[in-house]
């Protein structure tokens, strides 16, 4: 079973994959800022989801990766998700931001993966 420790991670770093896809269907049905618009909202959706994980006692979880003593500690305390918080907020507003200004630009699909992916690292 899944923690929630790990949803918004899952979120970013899925949606940053499906960026390609989602330009496509965007051109397909005629809503080029499609890509940009998923992009915002995946971002408000991790900060509501990282904003719920607010604990009232540091959370320790484990991942295993190959069995055994393998794999990845994910410690969550309340300073942690503040600061989780306050940086998807950033990347909220800049999000927001380049849905004007970079409409001129090429290589989006690149940049708002690559935001998604910086958001991924930024939480976990």
């Amino acid at each position: 079973m899944v923690s929630s420790v790990l949803y918004p991670m899952m979120l970013l770093s899925c949606s940053a994959l499906a960026v390609p896809v989602i330009s496509r269907l965007g051109e397909y049905i005629k809503f080029p800022k499609l890509r940009d618009v998923f992009s915002a909202v995946v971002l408000v959706l991790a900060l509501i989801l990282t904003y719920m994980l607010i604990p009232s006692t540091p959370i320790s979880y484990h991942v295993e990766v190959f069995g055994g003593p393998y794999g990845v500690d994910l410690y969550v305390s309340t300073m942690s998700v503040y600061m989780a918080v306050i940086s998807l907020i950033m990347l909220s507003l800049v999000a927001f931001y380049s849905i004007k200004y970079m409409e001129l630009d090429n290589g989006l699909d690149r940049y708002y993966a690559l935001m998604l992916t910086l958001a991924t690292g930024v939480v976990g």
